[in-house]
């Protein structure tokens, strides 16, 4: 019994150096926690972007451009999501395992960092399309509706 004690105390000595210069991407995976779109609260954000846009005062023509934008990149994006919600899975199993097996988790911790810059990237080129689709005077009020309900957001949900 005594050895379990010191064993888990030294396991947890020698994990929290690693676990400070993993990439954060690693160490998010030892959370329980899922990412900003996941499950309802990726649903009310969705909510929020599809009223800020409804507000803008689109042509048909924008709109049928937003539509299509949304249908290309938010598949895009929800398989990248459940991509990187699996192979944290697998490396929060692998950290838990009786015996860790270094090499798999490395190559889970690559496999999460690419899919965390894939994911940047996407975004990129979402933005990009995005601003071949709205007008100066349309983007600046879209960045300005965004704050609003990040602040609004923000206020109810720090009370």
């Amino acid at each position: 019994m005594m050895s379990n004690k010191l064993t888990a105390i030294a396991l947890a000595f020698l994990l929290i150096p690693v676990l400070a210069i993993l990439p954060s991407s690693a160490a998010l995976a030892f959370s329980d926690g899922g990412g900003a779109c996941y499950g309802e609260f990726g649903k009310e954000k969705r909510k929020m972007a599809d009223k800020i846009i409804n507000e803008l005062d689109l042509s048909k023509e924008q709109m049928a451009a937003i539509e299509e934008h949304k249908k290309i990149h938010r598949a895009k994006k929800d398989a990248l999501y459940k991509e990187l919600r699996e192979k944290k899975q697998a490396l929060r199993e692998a950290m838990h395992a009786e015996e860790i097996d270094l090499q798999k988790t490395d190559q889970l911790i690559d496999e999460i960092t690419a899919l965390n810059k894939e994911k940047m990237k996407s975004r990129v080129a979402s933005v990009l399309s995005l601003k071949k689709i709205l007008t100066l005077g349309q983007l600046k009020e879209l960045r300005e509706k965004k704050q609003e309900m990040k602040k609004k957001f923000l206020k109810n949900n720090n009370k």
